[in-house]
């Protein structure tokens, strides 16, 4: 799926470091300041009780378990049959948490992986000039929304296709089943909170994206081969339509996707959140405060040995939007690497208090940026 950006090398640094010794030094840096933006806020106990209270109830892992049958029933790669049956398996399970939706359709020109299979029998490293065998599918990116009062949004995301291996098919249960099973129930915690907190809320806006993951075997293949981006498909499109909104340095959605998109505050992605004994990379490439966010969250949900000492830099479907300026942050556990990409990432290897801790986790970051400016 994802490439760390170190001379397109995978770094997995075994990282020493205590956390919860490191979270101690930091315990200045985990609570907000008094001058942050005005767009995040600091999340009272009942809030954050109230987040841990629904995840608490047995019903959540059993409708996670539910919702990763069917993920994991059979591989689902970009532009497969497929693939186009999840995005109505989600459409029909958001229809009846009472979600608005609507799919986002886009052509894609990827590599033939066919072609390249047989051309790399024969060659032997990247050609003088590049190959033009290409052929186009069509993704569907799956938005849903469960509306607010204030004027602001917040992206909750996940990408849902799985990678093609060569000789077995790939189920994908970790990469990325568990961060898409996760998003059906935080639109639901959400629709739950704001029909008994007082607080009022931004729009909170669930994207299932298609197409993250490579065509080719390498995260870099399609860009040394044939000139052509072979990654982030789905990301790449939505963010790349975003237009500017009515709050200065803010974009938001198209109107033909929403005739009534607010600005969006944040883009959360999750990812690979289902191993035993999850870790969340502090990625390098999110956005500083968010991160912030993040470990106060860890610490006031009293999961704070969830966070892992490693810092990388990952390229994920956060990308796209930090290059539009739209502040990111990546939820990832980039240390079990153990199925990544193999034919065991199945759900017999799935953790779902892991899938429970990073949902809490993202959930406390996103209703912090619910503000009235």
């Amino acid at each position: 799926m994802h490439r760390m950006i170190f001379g397109r090398v995978i770094q997995l640094a075994a990282c020493l470091l205590v956390v919860s010794c490191k979270l101690a030094a930091d315990a200045s840096q985990t609570k907000l300041s008094r001058n942050q933006p005005k767009f995040i806020r600091d999340l009272g106990s009942s809030e954050t009780q109230m987040i841990q209270s629904f995840y608490k109830d047995p019903a959540i892992k059993d409708r996670l378990k539910e919702a990763m049958k069917v993920f994991t029933a059979r591989e689902h790669p970009f532009g497969s049959k497929r693939l186009r049956f999840l995005s109505e398996y989600l459409e029909k399970q958001l229809r009846q948490q009472g979600a608005f939706l609507t799919h986002h359709t886009f052509t894609a020109k990827i590599p033939d992986r066919p072609y390249f299979t047989e051309y790399k029998k024969t060659h032997q490293g990247v050609p003088s000039s590049l190959l033009t065998k290409t052929r186009k599918v069509e993704g569907i990116n799956v938005l849903a929304k469960v509306p607010g009062e204030l004027d602001c949004s917040v992206m909750f995301g996940s990408h849902y296709d799985t990678k093609i291996l060569d000789n077995a098919p790939y189920l994908g249960a970790n990469d990325s089943g568990s961060s898409s099973v996760a998003l059906l129930e935080m639109a639901r915690f959400i629709k739950h909170y704001g029909e008994r907190s007082k607080t009022p809320l931004c729009d909170y806006l669930f994207v299932w994206f298609d197409g993250e993951e490579s065509v080719l075997t390498d995260w870099y293949d399609g860009q040394d081969y044939f000139g052509i981006q072979d990654n982030t498909y789905g990301s790449r499109k939505l963010a790349g339509e975003l237009v500017e909104s009515s709050e200065p340095n803010f974009l938001k959605l198209p109107a033909s996707l929403d005739p009534e998109a607010s600005p969006l505050r944040a883009v959360i992605i999750l990812d690979m959140i289902g191993s035993p004994g999850m870790l969340i990379t502090q990625e390098k490439n999110s956005t500083w405060l968010l991160k912030k966010v993040l470990i106060a969250g860890l610490e006031e949900l009293k999961i704070h040995h969830r966070l892992s000492g490693s810092r990388l830099a990952i390229v994920d479907d956060h990308i796209p939007f930090l290059e539009r300026h739209v502040r990111s942050l990546n939820i990832i556990d980039f240390t079990n690497m153990a199925h990544w990409h193999k034919p065991t990432d199945v759900e017999e290897n799935i953790d779902y208090q892991s899938i429970v801790d990073a949902s809490m986790a993202a959930l406390y970051v996103g209703l912090s940026l619910s503000v009235s400016r």
